[in-house]
């Protein structure tokens, strides 16, 4: 049978583990506490955006306002551009109707819904991405919401792809959603033969 041996600490040996143990826990927290403080400020920071609900764009159709209201939607609002905004109407598949296009934000996520001819018989949703991804910090330290969409017609188009390959794709007539991070970088959402092509903007 093999031996047990016991090992007895000195009292000052122990007072030292007592210490060292006490210091690696308190490290510990430490650690935990800024990651979460450092976590809470951009969770925080998407949870206060400012989000209108449909009913502060009288130019939105009956129709989709009750449509945005009853699935729980808001529109979230960027922090530069002033006045209501990420409503858009445009042509979006071809020059002979219009249709709408909303930034539309619910559970902190965001996606861009398209109302096709203004009709809820069939409605798309493209680029979808949390409110989170769109957070950025101004020169004074404030975290702020920064997605912006917009109408962007087919000369622009042309014009802003950043990719030379993209520029071989032959642009029709009807527009295009140019989906912005402010000050950072745009993403151009496309419709074509019923396909959507994302091209990346130039700066």
């Amino acid at each position: 049978m093999p031996k047990r041996i016991t090992y007895f600490c000195s009292e000052p040996e122990k007072k030292s583990m007592l210490i060292k143990s006490l210091l690696s826990v308190s490290f510990l927290f430490i650690t935990i506490d800024f990651c979460n403080a450092q976590e809470t400020d951009w969770d925080m920071a998407s949870k206060i955006v400012v989000r209108f609900s449909p009913d502060s764009f009288p130019q939105l159709p009956i129709s989709i306002n009750e449509y945005l209201k009853h699935e729980g939607y808001t529109i979230p609002q960027s922090y530069l551009n002033t006045g209501t905004h990420n409503v858009i109407k445009g042509n979006f598949n071809n020059v002979n109707q219009i249709d709408w296009a909303v930034l539309a934000s619910k559970n902190l996520e965001s996606s861009i819904l398209i109302f096709w001819n203004g009709s809820l018989d069939k409605v798309s949703s493209i680029a979808k991405a949390p409110d989170k991804d769109y957070l950025q910090k101004t020169s004074n330290g404030a975290i702020v919401f920064s997605r912006s969409i917009e109408v962007i017609g087919k000369n622009m188009i042309q014009r802003s792809i950043k990719k030379p390959k993209d520029n071989k794709i032959i642009i029709k007539e009807h527009s295009g959603i140019n989906d912005q991070f402010l000050g950072k970088s745009a993403s151009i959402h496309y419709l074509m033969e019923d396909l959507w092509y994302n091209f990346e903007a130039k700066d």
